[in-house]
Parts: C-alpha cells; sequence; structure tokens
C-alpha cells in the first residue's frame, strides 16, 4: 500500500466505524437517523468531502513526496478518490451520530408504544451485537423499526419512549 493513503485509511475507518456503532441510547429509531441525513444533507456531504479529500490529498504531497519526484498515476488520480470516499462516509456517520444526538438534546416528548412486534433481526459479528426489531404501532399509526441492544421477546405493549425534535424515537 502506499504510504500516501495509510493514515487517511487508518483514519477514515476508524471514524467511520466509531460512528456508526456509536448511540448513546439502549434504543433507537437508527433508519430514520439515517434517512435524514441521506434526504436533507447528502450534497452538501458530498461537496464537503471532494473539498477536504483535494486539500488533504495536496497537504500529504507536500509532506510525505520529494520536490524533485514527479506525481505517479496514481497519486493524481487514486489517492484523491479513495481520500473523498473516506472522508465522505466519515462525514455522513458523523453527521448521522449528530442527528441522533441532537434529536433528544433539543426538544423530546414520552410517547407510548403499543403494538405487535412483526420482524426480529439479531445480528452478530463485527459492529457488536444488537437487535433490528419492527412493530406496527396502533398509536401513531406507522411501522417503527428500532434497533436495541437487548430484547428478550417481549411484545412492545404501552412501552414509554421519547420521540426527538427531528421525530427519531428512542428511549434509555
Amino acid at each position: 500500500m502506499k504510504k500516501e493513503i495509510i493514515f487517511p485509511v487508518i483514519f477514515g475507518l476508524f471514524t467511520a466505524f466509531f460512528a456508526s456503532y456509536t448511540s448513546p441510547f439502549d434504543i433507537i429509531e437508527i433508519g430514520k437517523a439515517s434517512e435524514l441525513v441521506l434526504q436533507n444533507l447528502i450534497i452538501p456531504i458530498i461537496f464537503l468531502s471532494g473539498i477536504l479529500a483535494f486539500f488533504v490529498y495536496k497537504f500529504y504531497s507536500k509532506i510525505v513526496k520529494q520536490e524533485n519526484e514527479k506525481p505517479k498515476k496514481f497519486d493524481r488520480v487514486f489517492a484523491p478518490l479513495i481520500y473523498s470516499i473516506l472522508i465522505f462516509f466519515s462525514l455522513f456517520f458523523f453527521t448521522r451520530f449528530l442527528v441522533v444526538v441532537s434529536n433528544a438534546l433539543i426538544r423530546n416528548e414520552e410517547i407510548i408504544i403499543s403494538g405487535n412486534v412483526t420482524y426480529v433481526y439479531h445480528h452478530t459479528g463485527r459492529g457488536g451485537d444488537y437487535y433490528n426489531i419492527e412493530i406496527n404501532d396502533e398509536k401513531l399509526n406507522r411501522k417503527v423499526e428500532l434497533r436495541t441492544e437487548k430484547y428478550d421477546g417481549q411484545e412492545f405493549v404501552n412501552y414509554t419512549l421519547k420521540i426527538g425534535f427531528w421525530g427519531i424515537i428512542y428511549g434509555d
């Protein structure tokens, strides 16, 4: 692997991994947070990742490269592309994390979820051990997809959770 991309690859993967699997809540509607970021903030994230990738490329070109070396095709084409992809995913997951946190900090109100569990998926492996639970809520008249680390097979009947500023349901 080229020495110009080792640090950005490690930094980008660490940031994306950390922000994608970190949530301050036990139960969260993480799909809605991703949907909000994709619908409203994807264009600024793409532009910002391109601009940052250009500056990271220029910075590493000056530090790592010798002044008299001629840039190779990899350095001119693929290095900025790799930088922009890593920065894009890092910004996406970090923005989603900020949406989740701001959802709870700005405004929240308690709601009672009462519905039948229609789908449960238990995920184990990289990224932790968690459950994706889909509930047909009778009071909200919508499907609620929650992610939780603990699930004992119970139905969600009169279960108290909170809904935040962005409409994301969460609970402790």
